[in-house]
């Protein structure tokens, strides 16, 4: 089944994920949006979480605004980092949709709770799952 995008846009999504152990698999997302079927757009994504940084939130927060969605990649220990879990938190506050997405050989990680609907990893799966964030950008959505 071919997914079409809303409207001929791409979703704009922020990328959650473990800074320290996972960007493979943001880097493969990454790559995945770009393709001219993709129901996406990535425009942040997670920066390294430190405790001492106090534009952390704020920073994560204008980022998440600009996104019409927020996408967890969910590797073996996504669950407890805390930089996922305040951008998590910062989604649930903004009403964002999350979408906690299981990659290829990632497992059965633990998800984070109420933290939105899983999807593993499988292309159709996700294009399907993000062409459903709702739109709030209008014309600043990216055309396809």
């Amino acid at each position: 089944m071919i997914v079409q995008t809303i409207g001929g846009t791409k979703r704009r999504i922020f990328v959650s994920f473990d800074f320290s152990r996972d960007r493979p698999f943001r880097d493969i997302f990454l790559n995945h949006g770009r393709k001219s079927d993709a129901t996406w757009h990535v425009v942040h994504t997670s920066r390294e979480f430190d405790p001492e940084d106090k534009m952390f939130v704020s920073t994560a927060t204008g980022h998440i605004k600009e996104s019409e969605a927020v996408v967890v990649l969910l590797g073996p220990t996504t669950f407890g980092c805390p930089g996922v879990l305040k951008e998590v938190a910062i989604g649930i506050m903004l009403s964002k949709p999350i979408y906690q997405i299981i990659p290829y050989g990632a497992g059965t990680p633990h998800t984070i709770p109420n933290a939105g609907r899983v999807v593993r990893w499988d292309w159709e799966n996700v294009k399907r799952a993000i062409a459903t964030a709702p739109s709030r950008w209008g014309s600043r959505a990216v055309h396809v």
